[in-house]
């Protein structure tokens, strides 16, 4: 317990000089981002704020790196507000991440990770959606029930509004693959064409799962409930049967 214990209390030693140490080439940034992706895999989140604290403190640091900062922050809170029970942490954390990812979106418009931060302010929204209707089914908030049902339907609409912008693209960037691509002859094209089709399949599926946040907006056993929890089932069989 003792050596956990102080292996644990050098993290911030050993990031410290991880970040000050290695140099940060453009063959590097992979690694930094793997380093980063690691520390929120094992749920050291506040470690994964010192690392990106350092790497924005750094004089060498490229600015293709330096943009994805704020990304980086928005997705470290986003992880750590699943992990939490408190409705009201969550939303703390889910507010800051989503002006994060706006901040990023208009510095970068045209950054590779600009459709990921759109997506992800969706899921932000759809996040919240989710506390309000949780609150909205606690016995304690009996008398707003009906104002946080209203609250949960807007912000569902709005991630809506997102994901199916985020969908149009996704489709209009695998459509312009062509329908068979030999995994041997252009093994990169193939590749290419297999995550644009996993984009467009997961904004297939933000849509579906928006629909039947939708339903839970309202009293089970209530005809919008039924109707839109019928719709969101034939949207997720849509996608499977695909």
């Amino acid at each position: 317990i003792t050596l956990a214990m102080r292996y644990c209390s050098a993290w911030p030693a050993i990031l410290a000089v991880f970040v000050c140490v290695v140099p940060v080439r453009a063959e590097s940034l992979q690694q930094h981002l793997n380093f980063l992706e690691a520390l929120r895999e094992q749920e050291y989140f506040e470690y994964a704020q010192l690392y990106l604290d350092g790497l924005g403190r750094r004089t060498d640091l490229p600015a293709e790196m330096r943009q994805l900062i704020p990304f980086e922050r928005a997705v470290t809170m986003i992880e750590q507000a699943r992990t939490l029970t408190s409705p009201q942490d969550q939303t703390v954390l889910y507010d800051r991440a989503r002006k994060l990812l706006a901040q990023f979106v208009k510095d970068a418009p045209n950054h590779p990770k600009s459709a990921e931060a759109n997506s992800q302010r969706g899921r932000i929204l759809q996040g919240q959606a989710r506390v309000e209707i949780w609150e909205s089914r606690s016995p304690a908030n009996k008398d707003r029930k009906g104002s946080l049902q209203e609250s949960a339907r807007q912000l569902v609409t709005e991630a809506r509004g997102i994901f199916q912008s985020a969908h149009d693209g996704y489709q209009k960037a695998w459509k312009a693959f062509p329908t068979y691509i030999d995994k041997n002859q252009d093994k990169q094209k193939y590749e290419l064409r297999r995550q644009a089709e996993a984009r467009y399949m997961m904004a297939q599926y933000n849509l579906a799962r928006g629909t039947y946040d939708e339903a839970q907006t309202y009293d089970r056993h209530s005809e919008p409930y039924k109707k839109l929890l019928t719709e969101a089932s034939k949207q997720f069989e849509q996608i499977h049967t695909r």
